[in-house]
């Protein structure tokens, strides 16, 4: 395994545990995969933006996709609730009738469609085939398994290009990449799995424009940051942070070689990203519906006429969320109802930690104390912004009160492309000169490998005994 490169390591392990789980999860337990579905689907129609009927703005689903996909949802948190291979079965190789759709609110039906648009390629994947294995329309378990294979196959595709590419921390992004969590929502139809890729490949690039000399900012690099630019823009605000980090490349990477040619260069980058944003929302800004009163602007100005108050509230909600939050992030599974024994749920916690530090360890690279204090700036901002959006949009919603202090809504799934952050946090040169413990980071990786598979094994056992056994 020592002669294995880190990237090819990284498809291996991904796709065999990564098709486990697309089969071992049954239809829908995962966090939102029928919203995201939903979109999909319509996308596939060729129908890419949300519909109105003066009253509602949402999409046109299936009677019997919405009946089906409602059943599957009401098992949330019943742990007795088994998937059979009868159910396996019946719910792929059956045809459906889809002639009868009814516009329904559907929370993606806003979002902008590049975020869709893989698990959308699988379903029209889906139904090219289907007349090989099923007399009629397709059912909706059966696009909905396309959809989540060619998800991963776009989550493998992204991680993989990161890896190769990346010339720093390439441990801690497979590690990252290969966390329970991580792989299992990789897996699933949810724009998460473009969104942690995505925002590891542009950390990946723009280490490289820094610190790999040969590197020169090209026009592949353009559009590239203009379309990772838009996507973490439109389906995520707060990773679109993680592009300040462009600021540190030398302005001799650009064809000017001045800071006028690098910050016209970013400028344009901006323009674009902006331009496109505008121009594709359109279509959402010209829904016919009846307004209605939220309590989100009410929420704002409390945010902003109390903004001691708010801090306190935001800490406190972090800090007693802390331990849930870091649940959620490693491994739990289904609707959020199926977690990994304490142990291993420690043990990757742990290795990931390890690995960070052994990777910053090792790294030969000077990271600035410049770039570290505005990693660690984009990490804070970032967390503030995921709790804020959330106290403002969501949390009324639920509680109806404003000024309340609680918030929710926040998953612990909303940090793992920000984990990356932590080995360049991390990163030192302390122990240059001490053999014992660079000997020691060299030899971890393969470790770590082992905890990582081990953890994985455990993640799958875990969802077999849960829905299956």
């Amino acid at each position: 395994m020592k002669k294995v490169e880190i990237e090819k390591l990284f498809l291996l392990l991904g796709f065999f545990f990564g098709c486990l789980f697309i089969f071992l999860i049954p239809p829908f337990q995962s966090p939102d995969e029928d919203s995201h579905f939903k979109k999909a689907y319509t996308i596939s129609e060729g129908r890419f933006y949300a519909l109105s009927n003066g009253k509602i703005s949402g999409l046109k689903i299936p009677d019997v996709m919405h009946l089906y996909i409602e059943d599957k949802l009401s098992v949330r948190e019943d742990l007795d609730y088994k998937y059979t291979y009868k159910d396996f079965y019946s719910d792929q190789f059956f045809p459906s009738d889809f002639s009868h759709k009814t516009l329904r609110e559907v929370s993606t039906s806003k979002v902008a469609p590049i975020a869709h648009l893989i698990p959308a390629t699988g379903i029209l994947f889906a139904k090219l085939v289907s007349p090989i294995f099923v007399d009629g329309t397709p059912s909706t378990a059966f696009m909905l398994y396309f959809a989540r294979f060619f998800s991963l196959i776009s989550y493998l595709t992204i991680g993989y290009f990161a890896l190769k590419v990346t010339p720093v921390f390439k441990k801690s992004m497979m590690a990252i990449l290969l966390l329970p969590m991580s792989l299992f929502l990789g897996s699933m139809v949810t724009y998460d799995n473009l969104l942690i890729p995505v925002s590891l490949l542009a950390i990946a690039y723009i280490l490289k424009l820094i610190y790999d000399k040969k590197e020169l900012f090209q026009k592949k690099h353009f559009i590239l940051f203009c379309v990772i630019g838009y996507i973490l823009l439109n389906v995520k605000v707060v990773y679109s942070l993680l592009l300040l980090l462009l600021l540190f490349v030398p302005k001799d990477k650009f064809i000017g070689k001045s800071d006028k040619d690098k910050f016209q260069t970013y400028f344009k980058i901006a323009g674009i990203v902006f331009l496109f944003t505008v121009l594709l929302k359109l279509p959402n800004y010209f829904l016919d519906v009846e307004p209605t009163k939220t309590l989100a602007s009410d929420q704002l100005r409390f945010i902003l006429t109390h903004p001691f108050d708010y801090t306190k509230i935001l800490i406190f909600n972090f800090l007693g969320q802390l331990r849930i939050q870091l649940c959620w992030m490693i491994g739990t599974f289904g609707l959020l109802d199926t977690q990994m024994p304490p142990l291993f749920l420690m043990l990757s916690f742990l290795n990931l930690l390890f690995v960070f530090v052994m990777d910053a360890i090792s790294e030969k690279v000077q990271i600035s104390y410049k770039l570290k204090m505005t990693v660690l700036l984009i990490l804070i901002l970032s967390v503030v912004g995921m709790y804020t959006i959330m106290y403002i949009d969501w949390t009324p919603k639920i509680f109806g009160v404003v000024g309340g202090d609680q918030i929710t809504g926040v998953q612990g799934r909303y940090f793992l492309p920000l984990l990356i952050c932590c080995p360049i946090l991390f990163s030192n040169r302390i122990f240059d000169r001490n053999k014992r413990i660079q000997e020691f980071t060299k030899t971890y990786f393969l470790k770590s490998v082992f905890v990582l598979s081990t953890c994985l094994a455990v993640s799958i056992l875990v969802n077999l005994v849960r829905f299956w056994v």
